[in-house]
């Protein structure tokens, strides 16, 4: 016989704290054995990556294709630009060479910077100060933006959504620089 205590339930309309909260509270209350920990572990990693490649398709939808993807000389880049067209050397098949060089442009205060293609795969790397500035996939896309930059300054990171706070959270700490 299997009876229901609503008195234990969590609640999940919101009104408790974070979804995270809410989501730990029904988990406690699961009785979860270790032949359904995959099952349920191989679902929830299937309804966060949806969740995951929604919300990034929705930021490609509100942002703007990146300039044309071609370096030019340090001598045409100004100081203080933001918008220079960009290079990502990538030594793979050519789908994936245009997917992984595919920048789209984001803005935040009036600072401009870039993030990749929503079907970028990692590893991801932000940059708040080198030739410019954002969220890049791969290290063959972000080298050519730090290397031999003096005072260049980059972190390999989890996923784009974490570079984008990153990169928010410096501009508005004052903390980008484009150096040339």
């Amino acid at each position: 016989m299997t009876s229901s205590n609503t008195d234990n339930a969590a609640s999940i309309d919101g009104d408790s704290g974070s979804s995270a909260d809410s989501l730990a509270a029904l988990f406690s209350q699961l009785n979860v054995n270790d032949n359904s920990t995959v099952a349920l572990t191989s679902a929830l990693r299937e309804i966060v990556q949806n969740a995951v490649i929604a919300a990034l398709q929705e930021v490609a939808a509100a942002t703007t294709r990146a300039p044309a993807l071609v370096r030019p000389s340090a001598a045409t880049i100004p100081a203080s630009s933001t918008t220079a067209p960009l290079v990502a050397a990538a030594a793979t098949p050519a789908n994936a060479a245009a997917t992984a060089t595919t920048l789209l442009t984001r803005t935040h205060h009036g600072v401009t910077y870039y993030i990749p293609h929503p079907s970028a795969c990692g590893p991801f790397y932000w940059v708040n100060r080198g030739r410019h500035i954002g969220v890049f996939a791969t290290w063959q896309g972000t080298s050519t933006h730090v290397t031999g930059v003096s005072r260049a300054s980059f972190s390999k990171i989890h996923s784009v959504a974490e570079g984008i706070r990153l990169v928010t959270e410096a501009i508005d700490h004052g903390e980008t620089e484009i150096i040339p």
